[in-house]
């Protein structure tokens, strides 16, 4: 089938574009920047015909987004802004709503049958206490929810609209994507990178859910399947804790990394102070207040349908883990030393 994707130079969008390649599609990309799309793929054995496979706009312009659908079966909408620091809140919101509007549903006016919707576990937390989170629970109140969050929410507002009217919405819900080649050191690199870099000298209380990148692409592609009306999958993979991530680090690295678990209260204030002086400041740093409510929540997920009916197996954390380190070690992102026995035994 062709499929339109958008967001097919990020790190979920280029390997989605990988995933669909290899189940035989032919990929079309909406790119703000035709010059991403080579450095984004080829790493990934992707090339595609700048002039039949790629067309240059944006997701939040209408005529760009009606260029790019022309001629597609199905469309994969992935485009979205990912940012949890405080002086991205406006632009966030606005970015994710107008592109699921324009994206998904331009998409089913022109008849498109499936059409993925890359959202995220933050559009659908918190739930009440008590609650198993799946693809079916309703979106939480707006207050709840951080910057971030609500703009996931607002787009997931609009697919669901769809989906009520019989729209063949297909929508995915990730936890933190992890994983080799991420083109823009999405916040979990970070984040990992962080803390071998010895940038993060403490973590909060809880846990996570962690997928690898690799396993989303693969979900997505098994998605591309016409006829089988709305559907909504989550996509949390692994759940771990936050000792458990610094240890499982550890580990692999074979290195002592002094991360020290704070007191849930005092992360909190922690990261309310980060967000104040983010927006009198010119600094980003590692940890504001949604990132740390995000890690703290620790809400309890069963993705287990979601593999079963699409025939994906989950690869082992400890492979996304050495594999995250192999890549930053080969893009100068770590030094050999902070990989430890990662590319000791490599070598």
């Amino acid at each position: 089938m062709r499929v339109l994707v958008t967001g097919g130079t990020g790190f979920v969008g280029s390997h989605t574009v990988a995933a669909l390649v290899k189940a035989g599609h032919r990929p079309r990309l909406l790119v703000r920047s035709a010059g991403r799309v080579a450095p984004a793929l080829e790493p990934l054995g992707v090339s595609l015909d700048p002039q039949d496979d790629v067309v240059v706009g944006d997701a939040t312009d209408e005529a760009s987004v009606q260029e790019a659908l022309e001629g597609c079966e199905a469309a994969v909408h992935a485009a979205s802004v990912v940012s949890l620091h405080v002086r991205d809140a406006d632009h966030v919101l606005e970015v994710n709503r107008r592109a699921a509007e324009l994206v998904v549903g331009g998409a089913h006016a022109a008849g498109l049958d499936p059409i993925v919707h890359v959202s995220s576990l933050s559009a659908i937390v918190p739930q009440p206490e008590g609650t198993t989170v799946t693809g079916d629970v309703p979106i939480p109140d707006p207050s709840t929810q951080g910057p971030y969050g609500r703009s996931k929410a607002a787009a997931e507002q609009v697919a669901r609209g769809l989906q009520a009217d019989g729209a063949p919405v297909v929508t995915v819900y990730p936890a933190m994507v992890m994983g080799p080649h991420d083109p823009h050191l999405g916040e979990g690199t970070t984040a990992w990178r962080n803390v071998l870099r010895g940038l993060m000298p403490a973590m909060p209380p809880g846990g996570f859910h962690i997928i690898d990148v690799r396993d989303l692409a693969a979900l997505i592609a098994a998605m591309i399947e016409p006829g089988r009306g709305p559907r909504r999958y989550l996509t949390t993979g692994h759940h771990v804790s936050a000792s458990h991530a610094v240890a499982e680090l550890s580990r692999v690295t074979g290195r002592w990394l002094p991360v020290v678990q704070v007191p849930v209260g005092l992360v909190h204030l922690g990261g309310r102070v980060a967000d104040f002086v983010q927006q009198v400041l010119p600094v980003r740093l590692p940890l504001g207040y949604e990132a740390i409510t995000t890690l703290t929540s620790d809400p309890d997920c069963d993705d287990g349908n979601t593999w079963t009916d699409l025939g994906v197996h989950a690869r082992p954390l400890d492979d996304t883990t050495r594999d995250l380190i192999r890549w930053m070690v080969a893009e100068d992102l770590l030094s050999p030393a902070q990989a430890g026995k990662v590319v000791a035994a490599d070598g």
